[in-house]
C-alpha cells in the first residue's frame, strides 16, 4: 500500500533511495499500520493485485479501504519503487549496480527493518512472527507452502498456514521487444539448457534460424526467496529428469518482474528472464508510464524444436495463519467477523466477491478464488 503520509523513519536510508531515483523531498512512506490493521508482506508478482483489492485501482474500482473502514488492510510492497524495479545506490551502472537493500516500518512506532521481498521471504517473515502480539497478518505469494513450512507453522502454534488463492497468472519468458535474437518460442527442454550453461549461444539451439547464431545468450534469474524464482526452478528441475538444475556462469540475478533488468541490459538483444505475465500486461497497459509499455513480451510461438513455448499457469495466493481464520475476535466495530473471514475466507469474503474482480484483471491477473487450506507442494 503507498501513502503520502510521511513517517519519521529511516531518514538516511530513505534520503539515499529518493536521491538514486531521482525523487524530491518531502519523501513519503508505506502507511504506519496501527493496531487493529492487518498487514501483508511478500510477493512482488501478487503486490499490485493486493494493493489494488485493499486501497483500489487507477480506473477507479473501489478497494477495501476506499470504504471507509476504521481498521485497514495494509500490503506492504515488496520493492521501494512503486514500479517493482531494484532501487539502486547513487553514481552505480547498469553494467555493475549496486542494489540498496531498502527498509519498510511494519508498524507506527517500530524500528525500520529490510524490506519483505518475495514469497519466501514473506513466508519466512509470518514464521519467525511468534511474537504475544502479532506483526505480520497475511503473505503475499506466488507459491504454494513447502511441507516444510507448514510443519514450522503447527510447531508455531499457527495450526497451519492456511491458504487462499485468488487468481492465476501465466509464468513465461520475456524478451526485449525492440530487439531480441531469442526465437519466437523456446521449449522448456531449451531453456533447461540453456540455464545450465549447455546452449550459449543462440546457434547452440538445434534448430534456430535467427539472425544471431554466435551472439552470447544472457539468462535472468530472480532473487532468491523470490515465489518466480522458485516456481521457475521447479518447472527446470522437472523437465531435468528431477535433477536441480545448477546454473551456468551467465545467469545473472535480478530483481523479479523488473522490465528496466532486460531493456537498460547492455546486451538487451540477447537477453531471456522469466516474467510473470500479470506484470507484463501492467506495463503494456501503462499502469507505469509510458517509458514501460510494449518494451518487453513474452515468448509463446513453437520452439525450435517444435514444442509449444515454455508456460505455466500458476496460482497467486493469500497465506495467514488458520488459527486467525478460526479466531472468534470481531475486526470491525460493529462487524460480525474476524478479519481473516472479512478479507479472505468463503466466497462472501472481500477478494472472492465478484464484485471485487476489478481490482484483479486491473493487475493484470485472472480472478480465481479458492480456499485451499493447509495445502503445500514440494
Amino acid at each position: 500500500m503507498r501513502s503520502k503520509n510521511t513517517l519519521k523513519v529511516g531518514v538516511a536510508g530513505l534520503g539515499l533511495i529518493a536521491l538514486s531515483l531521482g525523487l524530491v523531498s518531502p519523501a513519503s512512506a508505506d502507511a504506519g499500520a496501527q493496531p487493529a490493521d492487518v498487514v501483508g508482506v511478500g510477493s512482488d508478482t501478487v503486490q499490485y493485485g493486493a494493493d489494488f483489492l485493499m486501497d483500489g485501482d487507477a480506473a477507479g474500482n473501489a478497494g477495501y479501504n476506499s470504504a471507509g473502514n476504521i481498521n485497514r488492510a495494509i500490503s506492504l510492497d515488496a520493492t521501494a519503487d512503486s514500479n517493482g524495479r531494484t532501487a539502486y545506490a547513487q553514481g552505480s551502472t547498469v553494467a555493475a549496480p549496486i542494489a540498496l537493500n531498502p527498509t519498510f516500518v511494519l508498524r507506527a512506532g517500530q524500528k525500520p527493518i529490510t524490506r519483505i521481498n518475495g514469497s519466501g521471504a514473506g513466508i519466512t517473515a509470518i514464521l519467525a512472527d511468534t511474537g504475544a502480539t502479532e506483526n505480520i497478518q497475511f503473505v503475499r505469494s506466488s507459491r504454494l507452502p513447502k511441507a516444510a513450512e507448514q510443519t514450522a507453522a503447527a510447531t508455531a502454534g499457527f495450526g497451519s498456514l492456511h491458504v487462499f488463492q485468488f487468481a492465476t497468472d501465466p509464468l513465461q519468458m520475456a524478451v526485449n521487444t525492440a530487439a531480441t535474437n531469442a526465437p519466437a518460442g523456446l521449449s522448456i527442454a531449451e531453456i533447461v539448457n540453456i540455464y545450465k550453461g549447455t546452449y550459449t549461444v543462440w546457434g547452440d539451439i538445434p534448430g534456430y534460424a535467427g539472425p544471431a547464431p554466435t551472439a552470447i545468450i544472457r539468462p535472468l534469474i530472480p532473487q532468491t526467496g523470490s515465489g518466480t524464482r522458485g516456481s521457475f526452478e521447479a518447472d527446470l528441475k522437472a523437465a531435468n529428469g528431477g535433477v536441480t538444475v545448477v546454473y551456468g556462469p551467465n545467469v545473472v540475478t535480478v530483481e523479479e518482474n523488473d522490465f528496466t533488468a532486460i531493456t537498460t541490459n547492455p546486451n538487451a538483444i540477447n537477453v531471456i528472464s522469466p516474467f510473470s505475465i500479470g506484470r507484463i500486461n501492467l506495463n503494456n497497459g501503462g499502469y507505469f508510464g509510458a517509458t514501460a509499455v510494449n518494451k518487453i513480451n513474452a515468448l509463446s510461438a513453437v520452439a525450435p524444436d517444435a514444442s509449444a513455448s515454455y508456460i505455466d499457469v500458476r496460482g497467486l495466493y493469500f497465506i495467514v495463519r488458520d488459527t486467525d481464520v478460526n479466531s472468534t475476535s470481531i475486526w470491525q466495530p460493529g462487524g460480525a467477523k474476524n478479519w481473516a473471514k472479512t478479507l479472505f475466507s468463503g466466497t462472501t469474503s472481500f477478494i472472492a466477491r465478484a464484485s471485487n474482480a476489478a481490482d484483479i484483471t486491473s493487475a493484470g491477473l485472472t480472478p480465481a478464488y479458492s480456499d485451499l487450506g493447509a495445502a503445500s507442494s514440494g
